[in-house]
């Protein structure tokens, strides 16, 4: 075994109303948040923190090593839920860390629930909007020399003024310390998918792929690229890059032969009313496995932005939406 995926000595773990070190300094958790895969997240008695306290399981010396790493680097921005003080036991020992507390809905459950569609009365200049929040976070890491790695929607919240908030940023990848967790929808076809993540570097090529990913699967509320018609899973769509949407102006030959594959339903006509460079971008990645860069995914994105204010572009979320609810999942 790596040493990245060796645990750390068992300890008993603080709960709510534990003594704990934020930062060197004596603190008290608070009540329980919110409980994920990697650990649980407590309110704290320094205002605007919250606490992250891994489980025994994840509690190893990559995240350890990670975020001292990363409290050493005192990255503050508006948004980022970055890691400010190593959190340790009265004794000592390492447990987590205290980052900001950002408030907000997650940005999955927000716009691939139909009825929260409906309810928010959302349209494409949000969900642009949207975007270009979670890729001007991405850059900014990417200009500290950190790539996300885990690009996923469930790390991203909206609040109630529609700004985009990251969160679960201590699973990025920083310096020679991976990041030890990710999707596999996610993932470039490149990636083994049995590997560890805990033990892989990623590329800059794996983090454009996500990113068109993201793009993709918010344009499409929920529907990853290689959803489709047929008998293979999506993580062999995507590994033998099966993508179903034709080129515009596409030959009447390669035309049919997509077009029976393309996913039926709400989505089935939102490929037809993306701008002619999107499209081209998508199948520049899930088709001919090309990478688009990520100021160029932020233009073909403001130019979108500005069509959909100037009512050239539909700002309908699902053009024709006369199908009752509820969905059918794809993903």
């Amino acid at each position: 075994m790596h040493l990245n995926e060796i645990m750390l000595p068992e300890i008993t773990l603080p709960e709510e109303g534990s003594k704990v070190r934020i930062g060197g300094q004596e603190g008290t958790l608070g009540s329980l948040l919110s409980f994920g895969g990697e650990g649980k997240i407590f309110y704290s008695d320094v205002p605007g923190k919250v606490c992250k306290i891994y489980h025994s399981e994840t509690r190893t010396h990559l995240r350890k090593n990670k975020i001292e790493l990363m409290v050493e680097k005192k990255i503050r921005k508006d948004g980022l839920s970055w890691p400010q003080e190593v959190i340790t036991t009265l004794d000592g020992d390492f447990v987590g860390f205290a980052m900001p507390e950002l408030l907000g809905q997650r940005l999955d459950l927000l716009l691939f629930d139909p009825m929260s569609l409906r309810t928010n009365a959302l349209s494409r200049i949000d969900l642009v909007d949207f975007l270009l929040q979670i890729l001007q976070h991405i850059d900014y890491l990417h200009q500290q020399e950190i790539l996300v790695g885990d690009i996923n929607p469930v790390n991203f919240l909206v609040d109630k003024n529609a700004k985009v908030g990251m969160i679960d940023v201590d699973s990025v990848q920083i310096e020679n310390l991976p990041c030890p967790v990710g999707s596999d929808e996610f993932c470039a076809p490149e990636i083994p998918r049995d590997i560890s993540y805990a033990n892989y570097l990623r590329s800059m090529d794996d983090e454009l792929f996500s990113i068109a990913t993201i793009i993709f699967v918010i344009l499409f509320p929920g529907l990853p690229p290689y959803a489709q018609q047929g008998t293979q899973t999506i993580v062999e769509n995507t590994r033998d890059r099966n993508f179903p949407y034709k080129k515009r102006n596409a030959r009447a030959g390669q035309s049919s032969l997509v077009a029976h594959l393309m996913p039926v339903g709400r989505w089935q006509y939102v490929w037809g009313i993306l701008p002619q460079e999107i499209q081209s971008a998508f199948h520049e990645v899930f088709s001919a496995g090309n990478r688009i860069s990520l100021p160029s995914w932020i233009t073909f994105l403001q130019n979108y932005a500005v069509a959909l204010k100037a009512g050239t572009a539909s700002r309908q979320i699902f053009p024709y939406d006369l199908i009752p609810y509820p969905w059918p999942s794809f993903c």
